[in-house]
């Protein structure tokens, strides 16, 4: 996904390209070119969509954090980071693991002051048990897979 700080915005998927259309665009783990017109196969989909059109002009950093809690995914798959990105300030708001009540606030033009740099996204946030628990068994299956060669 590109947007840019005047609000324009387009999905790349790959030969196919989505612009926004309207107040908003939403983007998850689906090719929505190839979605039949009015079928949509995500629900995280239709919640994030719910939840934009319900609240109408009244946007805000909250209410995105709401909707990122309300569509993360959990199981073998979940959520890792979560990011809302305030353009027009040049702003992230990032969160680990589907725990929405930290935020690491990132100001762009800070980092960018820094140079070439790199932060593990653990370690702006404090240490949580679902987060380790599934990284163990992350790195453990990993250790497993590499061995096996």
């Amino acid at each position: 996904m590109f947007a840019d700080a005047g609000g324009d915005a387009a999905v790349f998927e790959g030969d196919a390209i989505l612009r926004k259309q309207g107040r908003f665009l939403i983007q998850t783990n689906f090719r929505q070119s190839t979605a039949k017109l009015g079928e949509v196969p995500c629900e995280r989909f239709r919640v994030a969509t719910a939840m934009l059109e319900s609240a109408g002009g009244n946007i805000s950093i909250d209410l995105f954090r709401r909707i990122l809690a309300a569509t993360h995914q959990e199981g073998d798959n979940p959520t890792q980071y979560s990011n809302i990105y305030d353009l027009k300030r040049r702003i992230v708001y990032l969160y680990h693991f589907h725990n929405y009540e930290n935020v690491a606030v990132i100001d762009l033009a800070r980092e960018l002051r820094k140079g070439m740099h790199s932060v593990a996204i653990p370690s702006l946030f404090p240490r949580t048990y679902a987060a380790e628990k599934w990284a163990a068994g992350h790195q453990h299956a990993l250790r497993k897979l590499f061995t096996k060669q």
